[in-house]
């Protein structure tokens, strides 16, 4: 793949994001379709994920243990 331009600094391919969250591609599609994932940008068939909302997707899915 080419080198990515500056102005994408910051910003994930699904490739990308599926291979630092340690999923599949399609299993980022998925989320998509069932809005359950992070928010994405699309230009023409390109699809990215800016890093500081995928960050805050994560921490939003962070659970508490139940008080005992």
């Amino acid at each position: 793949m080419p080198q990515v331009s500056e102005i994408l600094d910051g910003y994930l391919t699904k490739r990308d994001l599926a291979r630092e969250l340690h999923r599949n591609q399609r299993t980022v599609d998925r989320w998509h379709t069932q809005r359950i994932g992070p928010p994405r940008i699309t230009v023409g068939n390109l699809v990215l994920f800016r890093r500081e909302a995928v960050n805050e997707w994560l921490c939003s899915r962070e659970q508490r243990r139940a008080a005992q």
